[in-house]
């Protein structure tokens, strides 16, 4: 009798977000579209098989009917209103390990991957102040995990510059007790909706009918900053001139249309995506993770919504120019807009940002820009274990054999074969 091989299970895995609506964020929200992208290239690297679930998910029914235990792991968004829900998750992490993403429960213990908050507020304070910003405002769009970190990064970085937090400069926060009004909180523990406790309508009077406004506010995030842009316009403000302003998230898909105006964070949700799922591979495989919370770094994206002072400078020595310009690709040469990232932070036009490109390096700025990439691709396979498919999303090329081709073209062999002849090299013994 024939004998056949048992094919190996493969560990199915829940992605549950609280937050998303799935069949509305598809290539329309960039986080979802660059999380998910990850989160399958990451789970295919690990042999897992995921299964999604958006806010439409009855997670109380989902964990009464004992489903959850179907998985072998769970990665979660997790809300932290009403605080009920809190024992929903207490539930699921009895049976099934856990890791979340973005917003982790209030428990310490709980695996978490997500940007570094208070990194982020950190580099957009830094930035302001250079631009000669002296008074800056905070506005809160929530009550969640981030936005407690995010006011937090606000607060701290604001005191290492000597600035005064002003409780009338806050909105949407008590500035006293570093927390969320007990009034809100009070109503969100009902099960109102954030959007009716925290509105947007508010947020313009807040800040722009005082004596005295800001000259910079931060936003917690791009919706709520596009949302007073467009308020501010209407009333004859002009940012920023007036005021300016500072979102979170790089939204480029819903604010296609902005991509080139809003300074804000790039939140690298392909990076937390990855990271999440490595996670929880060693949690399943009853290994400790090597961190409890992983925290990715954050760009900064500057754009011309918060340049009082760079937008005085018409002109630049080529030397400086060409100097602050390479800077800049080397912080962000992943980025598939940064062609036009950098001439609205350089404040030309995309046209003549080509020409004066051209003449500083002495090449397109294509060529310079896969140039770096390869470089940088090269870096990553000899001195990382990293996948060479998550090495080419880092590297920001499109597919596979775009970065194939140009990789031999340069160096003279497959990704793959170099990285192996890189390995073989270091065990050479050195003379």
């Amino acid at each position: 009798m024939k004998r056949t091989r048992a094919i190996p299970k493969r560990p199915r895995v829940a992605v549950i977000s609280e937050f998303m609506d799935f069949e509305a964020s598809i290539g329309r929200r960039s986080q979802f579209v660059e999380t998910v992208t990850a989160l399958n290239s990451e789970a295919y690297e690990n042999g897992i098989e995921l299964f999604y679930f958006d806010m439409k998910l009855d997670l109380a029914s989902f964990v009464r009917k004992k489903e959850h235990r179907s998985y072998d792991g769970i990665i979660g968004t997790a809300k932290w209103w009403p605080r009920k829900s809190e024992k929903i998750w207490d539930a699921i992490e009895r049976d099934v390990p856990c890791v979340y993403m973005f917003t982790p429960p209030r428990r310490e213990h709980a695996y978490f991957a997500g940007v570094d908050e208070h990194m982020a507020m950190g580099l957009l304070v830094d930035h302001l102040v250079a631009e000669g910003h002296t008074t800056i405002g905070f506005a809160a769009a929530s009550a969640q995990y981030y936005t407690l970190m995010r006011y937090i990064g606000y607060r701290d970085a604001m005191k290492r510059h000597g600035l005064t937090v002003h409780p009338e400069q806050v909105h949407g926060f008590d500035a006293h007790t570093a927390h969320f009004p007990v009034t809100l909180t009070k109503r969100l523990d009902r099960g109102e909706w954030h959007e009716k406790v925290f509105p947007r309508s508010a947020v313009y009077p807040f800040f722009m009918r005082r004596n005295t406004p800001p000259s910079a506010i931060i936003f917690e995030n791009d919706s709520l900053a596009l949302h007073f842009y467009s308020t501010a316009a209407a009333n004859g403000i002009r940012i920023p001139y007036h005021v300016a302003v500072a979102g979170f998230g790089n939204e480029r898909f819903r604010f296609a249309r902005y991509t080139n105006f809003l300074t804000t964070i790039d939140q690298q949700y392909g990076a937390i995506g990855a990271a999440a799922i490595r996670m929880l591979s060693r949690v399943m495989a009853g290994e400790a993770p090597e961190q409890q919370h992983i925290f990715i770094e954050p760009r900064l994206i500057v754009r011309k919504s918060t340049l009082k002072r760079s937008l005085k400078r018409t002109e630049q020595s080529d030397e400086a120019l060409k100097g602050a310009i390479g800077k800049y690709i080397i912080e962000h040469y992943s980025d598939p807009e940064l062609m036009k990232e950098i001439a609205v932070s350089f404040n030309m036009s995309r046209d003549y940002f080509r020409q004066r490109f051209a003449k500083l390096f002495g090449m397109t700025f294509t060529a310079y820009l896969n140039d770096t990439r390869l470089k940088r691709a090269a870096e990553a396979l000899t001195k990382t274990t990293r996948s060479v498919t998550r090495i080419i999303i880092e590297s920001g090329f499109n597919n596979y054999q775009n970065f194939s081709y140009s990789f031999k073209k340069k160096f003279g062999v497959a990704p793959r074969e170099f990285r192996t002849v890189s390995e073989r090299n270091s065990l050479q013994p050195h003379a």
